[in-house]
């Protein structure tokens, strides 16, 4: 009893169409595999810390001459502003 090959039945264009899907799901799944891993880690996207805290007065500073650059302050204004930073505390 040899084995009859047209006895048995054409599995069609389905088989062809589930491996192609097996296929592309694979493909799918390496690349988001690698782009998960070449991610830069969360702590990346963290800005980066100011350094040191800046005392009230260089932070005051600091607002007057950005004040003063952006065009709200006259230059007379930005002088006498700047004095009053300038003189020591009281007390």
């Amino acid at each position: 009893m040899g084995f009859d090959w047209q006895s048995r039945a054409y599995p069609g264009p389905g088989l062809l169409v589930m491996a192609v899907m097996l296929i592309a799901v694979l493909i799918a799944l390496g690349v988001a595999l690698v782009i998960i891993l070449r991610r830069p880690p969360a702590t990346a996207h963290v800005a980066p810390s100011p350094g040191p805290v800046a005392g009230p007065a260089s932070s005051a500073l600091v607002i007057l001459q950005e004040r003063f650059a952006r065009g709200e302050l006259s230059a007379d204004e930005y002088q006498r502003q700047l004095a009053i930073l300038r003189e020591p505390p009281h007390g």
